[in-house]
């Protein structure tokens, strides 16, 4: 079926935002209209309650649709009645009209691929639907996105009426204060909000470390010199920091109590390296021991304000196992965020010796929280930091987490999306829309799927799957780490050094795999695009941008990893050569991540669009390198200096021995 790619201005004056509407239902009914106008449908649009419900006739002379039963609809789930005279969308809820709203528009040829209305792919013509009903529910309660708007796009409405159109219905604002920007439209979505991330350290002023060090952590055993910092977290087992942290949560809180949120994240710092107390009164708590006893004094400061808030114990680095020690309070929930996995495989794909690991941790806090409700996930698969600015396609992850997740009896199925705006499709995010609703899909199903989204033309449908199952295999491959140690700290901006043989020559094989790979999917898309129009055109050129800066920067990460796999091989006795070519590997690196910025430039021109890769490039990855050459260079120096002193010694003792012979 031809599709109609509709292009217009970015302007806040976009249809469905320039009124005020006094519920979901009233803006569903306006939506209705909006799209059916797009694809030059006349038709009348209604909605009533008990149950909530949306009509669409289009053909009043033919006998009216009835409302569809809604006895199996759970959740913010819907049900829809096809007639050929129109259709209905029935739920419990009024977000759930919503969301068969959209529902039904992608079965009459509608797409939503990017924010916007430049991001809407219009049928020319409606698809014939069978007359009769369904019902839909959602695998998972909740489904959602953790963004900060620093991160998004120019307005926040744009990028909640998109995530409306995924059919999500949580959002938390990860941003460092109490308030979701535009909060007002993005209850007219129906969203449930939470808002907040790292922040229960700022509930002990860092100024009081001077006259109250006692207040803070002990950063090792008084046996061990008993200092105390103020970097990070403080001393959870001081009656005063307890009085104190707690009567400056209730004032952090105090605007989401009234704004009527879910959720206010302030997680403690969880770190790598650690971040807690071990003064004599908390060696004996593990990291995971004193979060959850400071989670669980947000949780009584809440229950002092007669609050409704839930608090969000977090799984995070040091953090990633629970505390057996300190049982959770009844209003704190799980928060999963298994940030150092292998985003090549699922979390139960038992192949991968890293995320069995974390599907250990999974288990294990499930089991902990066993009769706490409202369990999330803060997954990564949108996280542009992670990934150092590229936007990965991991359809196989997406359909075994769902899996697992479901399983567990994860209820917030939830994402992390930073990084930078969306200037092409986000296609994890498409596929985690889908697979929050749909059970049962493959690899090859759900990027069929996708694929079938930008279809013009006989033929586009094709190239499409080809370059998106191509992408899928490149991503496997280059982020493949099942053999490194979850005790590393480890994520895709900065590789380890492993010794070639423990490790080191895979990972250099895998991502320089993956590398050939993602520029086999460039050359499939760019040699096709040409004869592409409308909808494929315009998201070919996006995507190939995007692509061209993302196959220069894994070839980066390949000499990055060549280099560092060198200087492991040197640390453990491969000799100066190894350093010489570390050396030579990592000035490749850096010109290659270069090169790759300028291209990230020219994919996003626009410096208001915030990408990550510019501040990784400029802040962290080329000083990090560069410092290893100065300091690795400086040793190849001094060891050569020896060597030639070992060699001129050498070679005069030789002389001397001979001329000892000759006497």
């Amino acid at each position: 079926m031809k599709k109609v790619f509709v292009l217009v201005s970015m302007a806040l004056s976009l249809v469905g935002w320039s009124g005020d509407y006094s519920s979901t239902l009233d803006f569903a009914k306006n939506e209705a209209v909006r799209l059916m106008g797009k694809a030059n449908v006349d038709c009348t649009v209604s909605v009533s309650d008990s149950p909530y419900s949306l009509t669409i006739i289009v053909d009043s002379k033919k006998e009216s649709p009835v409302k569809p039963s809604i006895s199996s609809v759970n959740h913010d789930g819907y049900a829809i009645s096809v007639a050929h005279s129109g259709y209905v969308v029935s739920s419990r809820t009024e977000k759930g009209v919503l969301n068969g709203l959209y529902s039904l528009a992608e079965k009459l040829g509608f797409a939503f691929v990017m924010p916007g209305e430049k991001g809407e792919v219009i049928p020319a013509k409606l698809e014939n639907l069978e007359v009769g009903q369904w019902t839909e529910n959602p695998r998972f309660a909740y489904r959602g996105i953790f963004s900060s708007s620093k991160w998004v796009i120019s307005s926040c409405r744009e990028w909640y009426h998109f995530l409306a159109k995924l059919r999500f219905n949580s959002l938390c604002a990860h941003v460092a204060g109490t308030k979701v920007p535009e909060e007002e439209f993005a209850r007219i979505l129906g969203f449930r909000l939470e808002v907040g991330g790292h922040g229960m350290s700022d509930c002990l002023p860092r100024a009081r470390y001077e006259s109250e060090p006692e207040l803070f952590r002990m950063f090792q055993p008084e046996d061990f010199g008993g200092k105390r910092l103020k970097d990070s977290n403080f001393c959870p087992s001081n009656p005063k920091t307890r009085k104190i942290v707690k009567e400056n949560f209730k004032k952090k809180i105090s605007p989401a109590v009234e704004n009527g949120y879910h959720a206010v994240h302030a997680w403690a710092d969880d770190l790598p390296a650690g971040g807690w107390c071990m003064c004599s009164r908390c060696r004996a708590l593990t990291a995971t021991d004193q979060s959850q006893y400071t989670m669980n004094l947000e949780a009584q400061a809440i229950r002092e304000m007669g609050a409704k808030l839930r608090v969000p114990a977090i799984a995070y680095h040091d953090t990633m196992f629970p505390s057996w020690t300190i049982a959770p309070d009844p209003l704190c929930f799980l928060l999963f965020a298994p940030r150092e996995r292998c985003y090549a495989h699922a979390l139960n794909d038992s192949s991968c010796a890293l995320n069995t690991h974390y599907l250990k941790a999974l288990n294990e806090w499930v089991e902990r929280y066993k009769g706490i409700d409202n369990s999330h996930t803060f997954e990564y698969y949108n996280d542009k930091l992670l990934y150092r600015g590229h936007t990965p396609y991991l359809p196989s992850v997406l359909i075994g987490d769902a899996d697992t997740y479901e399983k567990a009896g994860i209820e917030a199925w939830m994402s992390l999306q930073v990084g930078g705006e969306l200037l092409a499709p986000d296609w994890n995010m498409l596929a985690h829309s889908v697979l929050a609703w749909e059970r049962d899909h493959t690899r090859e199903t759900i990027t069929r799927r996708l694929a079938s989204m930008l279809t013009d033309q006989e033929g586009d449908w094709e190239t499409w799957y080809r370059y998106l199952d191509t992408r899928a295999s490149a991503y496997q491959s280059a982020f493949s780490v099942c053999d490194v140690p979850s005790k590393f700290y480890f994520d895709y901006r900065f590789m380890p050094e492993r010794p070639s043989g423990n490790g080191g020559a895979a990972l250099i094989e895998a991502q320089r795999l993956g590398r050939d790979i993602l520029v086999n999917a460039f050359n499939i898309l760019e040699i096709n695009s040409s004869s592409m129009k409308g909808t494929s055109s315009y998201i070919a050129n996006l995507e190939l941008k995007r692509c061209r800066f993302e196959k220069v920067d894994l070839a980066a990460m390949v000499e990055h990893q060549r280099g560092l796999v060198n200087i492991a091989d040197y640390w453990n006795g491969a000799g100066d050569e190894a350093l010489k070519s570390a050396i030579k590997y990592l000035e490749k690196a850096i010109v290659l991540i270069e090169e790759a910025n300028k291209l990230c430039h020219l994919h996003n021109p626009d410096k208001k669009s915030s990408q990550y890769y510019f501040s990784f490039a400029k802040n962290w990855s080329v000083p990090e390198i560069k410092n290893k050459i100065r300091v690795y260079s400086q040793e190849f120096s001094e060891n050569k200096g020896a060597n030639d002193i070992l060699l001129k010694s050498k070679d005069a003792a030789e002389e001397g021995t001979k001329c000892c012979k000759k006497k």
